[in-house]
């Protein structure tokens, strides 16, 4: 992860998710992250504020909605990025074959969104610094490469000089 020769990949890549997914263990923080990486989501605008509906919203109700429509699940976002007429609806199918902890049926949905009732927002209170700080705590657990201004260390490296655990505030 961190290169010998610039600095490390900003995108949470596959691999990564699936291993922060494994050592999380917090159904809220797999479901955001599996939404947001899934759909290609920006976290504050999108993500965030996403409803689960029990079926196909009405257009423009919400900023962004999900809900299972048979073995798919739809998110429908009323505004993007360079598309401000939105998203359409976008769908996911089961990947379980391919990737079973990434899948959006049975880990997102049946796991998670399943028990969360219509209209409601899941992640209304969540701010992004905190989501921020889950990333980075699932990070530092598994002793990942964190960027540190100029420099790039592993935080073991990080561990090893202040001989303990090293919060990521104090990395930052």
């Amino acid at each position: 992860m961190c290169g010998q020769f610039g600095r490390p990949k900003l995108a949470i890549q596959r691999t990564m998710l699936k291993a922060m997914i494994a050592h999380d263990g917090v159904p809220s923080h797999t479901a955001l992250w599996l939404i947001a990486y899934i759909w290609l989501l920006r976290l504050p605008s999108e993500a965030l504020p996403m409803c689960v509906c029990a079926s196909e919203p009405a257009r423009g109700v919400y900023q962004a909605a999900v809900w299972r429509e048979g073995d798919n699940i739809c998110v429908l976002l009323r505004s993007r990025k360079n598309l401000q007429g939105g998203s359409g609806v976008l769908r996911r199918a089961c990947c379980c074959e391919g990737s079973p902890l990434m899948c959006p049926v049975h880990i997102l949905w049946d796991k998670f969104l399943a028990n969360v009732p219509s209209g409601t927002k899941p992640w209304l209170n969540v701010s992004a610094a905190q989501v921020l700080k889950w990333i980075r705590g699932a990070l530092l657990a598994l002793t990942v490469c964190v960027w540190i201004g100029a420099l790039n260390f592993p935080v073991s490296f990080l561990a090893n000089r202040y001989q303990t655990q090293v919060p990521m505030a104090r990395i930052r």
